[in-house]
């Protein structure tokens, strides 16, 4: 059986830091570690395979992570970051998805960037009016396939909520929030982006830099992911399977 191909991609890298912490830590170490203890819990499972956006600090623009991800036949995307704040009291873990707005402006956009501006001629009017019909055809599809994909990210997301929701508080919503961030605008795989805790609050970032709380945040990933996929599976495949 085909497994899930989940891409996981470590906010920031390289030359882009992301925020500091109070200790000076910076944003794209701890996502890097995170992302790294997640994908050695996936690939421990007989249900998922880990594509990599970055495997070490280096940058990687936003249009390329979601480039690579679709390379890689990527089912679903997995973007860890960490939050900050002017005011160090604010805490807590937030999930983000794309926001229905954005995903009908990819939509809408995709034909524009696809038809080139040529004139015309009455030898290649025939060729025009296919090219059109042909982009008309896929415009839908996109449609389509662009509102499951905005729904399916919005489950995926709140099943990793119900598992990291019992390890660390949620900051303002136990709901996933909309956002129009460029790593969630694919229409073709379902794009999530984790703020693990904020690393201008003391606590917060204490505990983003501890070796076992990675490993929980990673497991409870896991866990709300193998949710999703394995009850989905179970409605295609009689005999279901096992982790």
């Amino acid at each position: 059986m085909e497994k899930i191909i989940v891409a996981i991609d470590a906010g920031h890298g390289g030359k882009d830091p992301g925020a500091i912490g109070i200790s000076k830590v910076q944003e794209k170490d701890i996502t890097f570690k995170i992302s790294k203890q997640l994908e050695h819990t996936l690939n421990k499972s007989k249900l998922f395979k880990v594509v990599m956006i970055r495997n070490g600090n280096y940058y990687v623009p936003i249009s390329k992570r979601t480039k690579i991800a679709k390379k890689n036949h990527a089912n679903v995307l997995i973007s860890i970051h960490t939050n900050s704040s002017a005011n160090s009291k604010t805490s807590g873990l937030s999930i983000w998805v794309l926001s229905k707005r954005k995903i009908n402006s990819e939509v809408l956009y995709w034909p524009k960037k696809n038809i080139k501006n040529k004139k015309n001629s009455d030898k290649d009017q025939y060729n025009k009016h296919k090219k059109n019909a042909k982009n008309r055809i896929k415009s839908e599809f996109l449609d389509f396939q662009s509102h499951y994909v905005q729904k399916s990210g919005y489950i995926i997301a709140t099943n990793i909520i119900k598992e990291l929701k019992h390890v660390k508080n949620l900051h303002k919503t136990q709901y996933p929030k909309n956002a129009n961030f460029g790593i969630l605008k694919s229409p073709y795989f379902p794009s999530i982006l984790i703020e693990t805790g904020f690393i201008s609050n003391q606590l917060d970032e204490k505990k983003l830099k501890n070796k076992s709380y990675q490993k929980i945040i990673a497991n409870s990933i896991y866990r709300g992911l193998k949710k999703y996929f394995f009850e989905n599976f179970k409605k295609i495949y009689k005999k279901g399977f096992k982790n």
